[in-house]
């Protein structure tokens, strides 16, 4: 299925806690706001919250908030097994990399724009099963932010915010040692208002 019918949401009087908790207990990135008649009045999302922080001194470091088993795949994973690893675990991006060394990052959208944008084809694919073949070392373009799990969340979300990203991979001692993502800011809210 392709469109969620059974949506989450709250009406426009919530408190921020109770978007929080509710965007936390159906773990989702967005929450539909409606009006006193039922209609769709705005949508908070996960990125909110990181704007929320960004720049703020939490006083919490990456480290308390950061995934630590972080999946990732190598240079010359296919697409298809990239984008199947991405939707059974429910990844909106996944790492790239190579002897430990961190490549790049390639997202859903990543994965949508190379099939629908014609560019499969420009890489000699002919078809679903070809585009779904090529290498997912051919979608690492762009240099990729990180930084270090010592440092505050909210530096964190201000570079994220600074740079149009959705995550942020932690590299400790030259290593990938995790990754903190937009859902992350969610629950640094959610712990710094209990």
């Amino acid at each position: 299925k392709i469109m969620e019918t059974d949506v989450a949401y709250l009406y426009t009087d919530a408190s921020i806690e109770d978007v929080l908790k509710l965007m936390k207990e159906k773990n989702v990135g967005y929450l539909p706001i409606l009006d006193k008649d039922e209609s769709v009045s705005g949508i908070v999302t996960e990125q909110d919250f990181m704007h929320l922080v960004a720049g703020i001194e939490v006083g919490a470091s990456i480290a308390d908030y950061m995934s630590t088993n972080v999946t990732t795949v190598g240079p010359d994973a296919t697409i298809g097994t990239t984008g199947k690893l991405m939707i059974d675990n429910g990844f909106r991006r996944i790492p790239v990399v190579k002897n430990d060394i961190l490549l790049g990052i390639v997202t859903a959208f990543d994965i949508l724009r190379f099939l629908g944008s014609g560019e499969a084809l420009t890489k000699g694919a002919t078809g679903i099963d070809d585009a779904l073949s090529v290498p997912v070392k051919t979608l690492v373009g762009r240099e990729v932010v990180w930084t270090t799990s010592d440092r505050d969340v909210g530096d964190a979300a201000e570079m994220m915010a600074e740079n149009g990203v959705g995550s942020l991979p932690i590299i400790d001692d030259g290593v990938l040692t995790g990754m903190l993502t937009e859902r992350d800011f969610v629950r640094v809210l959610a712990t710094s208002r209990q």
